[in-house]
C-alpha cells in the first residue's frame, strides 16, 4: 500500500504542477483584462496588451524553473535524510521537473488551452443565440477561472457563471 500511496501523491502533485501553469498564465493575461476595462479600451487594448503578457508567461516560466533548479541543487546530498522535505527537494532536484524547457512547454500549452475555452465559449455562446464577441469572452475568462480556483462553494458551483456574468456585464 505504501507504494501505491507514493504513485497517487506523484500523480496528485505532477497535477497540481501542471494546473500551476495554467493559473500562471490566467494570472498574466489578468493584466491585460484589467487595463483594457480601467482604460474603456476595446479588442485592440486587450490584444495589445495580451500578446506580450502571453509571451512573457512563457519566456518566465523558463526563467522561474531556472531558478528553482539553481535553488534545490544547494542542498548537499547528505542531508536529505535529516528529513521528509529535504528528501522532497532531493527528488525534485533529481527529476526533469524543473527543467526550463519543460516549463516554457507546459505555458504554451496553457496558452492554447486558454484559446480552446474562449473557441468552446465563443461556439455556446452562438449556440444560444447570444451575440458575445470572442474577445469579451477572452477579456473575462481570466477573472472565471481565478473565481473557480478560489471558489467558495464545493467545486466552484455557480461562481464561474456568476463572475462571467459580472464581468461580461462591467
Amino acid at each position: 500500500t505504501h507504494k501505491h500511496g507514493r504513485a497517487f501523491q506523484r500523480g496528485t502533485l505532477g497535477t497540481l504542477f501542471e494546473q500551476s501553469f495554467d493559473l500562471l498564465f490566467i494570472c498574466f493575461l489578468m493584466i491585460a483584462s484589467a487595463a483594457t476595462y480601467l482604460l474603456h479600451g476595446g479588442w485592440i487594448t486587450w490584444l495589445a496588451i495580451a500578446v506580450p503578457s502571453a509571451t512573457l508567461a512563457v519566456v518566465s516560466a523558463g526563467a522561474i524553473l531556472g531558478i528553482l533548479r539553481r535553488l534545490v541543487t544547494k542542498v548537499p546530498p547528505e542531508a536529505t535524510s535529516a528529513s521528509r522535505w529535504l528528501r522532497f527537494v532531493a527528488e525534485l532536484r533529481d527529476s526533469a521537473l524543473l527543467e526550463p524547457q519543460l516549463g516554457r512547454t507546459l505555458m504554451f500549452l496553457s496558452g492554447l488551452r486558454f484559446v480552446t475555452l474562449i473557441l468552446m465559449a465563443g461556439e455556446t455562446t452562438a449556440a444560444i443565440h447570444a451575440h458575445v464577441p470572442l474577445w469579451h469572452l477572452a477579456a473575462a475568462m481570466p477573472f472565471a477561472v481565478l473565481a473557480t480556483a478560489t471558489g467558495i462553494t464545493p467545486g466552484g458551483l455557480g461562481i464561474t457563471e456568476f463572475t462571467y456574468a459580472g464581468i461580461l456585464r462591467a
